[in-house]
């Protein structure tokens, strides 16, 4: 799945991360953990995490 944003929103994800002093994947990642603490899963089934492994 690819999203596409605007210039000036990208620009501005930038800006804001860096105002912060923090990289724009963390910007990112916390308004994400923001908008799915406000988002009803109720009708969401939610599975357990699968630990991650190691690749040769």
């Amino acid at each position: 799945m690819t999203a596409r944003v605007p210039v000036e929103t990208a620009d501005l994800i930038f800006r804001l991360a860096d105002s912060r002093g923090i990289p724009a994947s963390e910007f990112i990642a916390e308004a994400v953990q923001e908008k799915l603490a406000r988002t009803d899963l109720s009708d969401v089934e939610i599975q357990e995490e699968l630990p991650l492994q190691e690749t040769a």
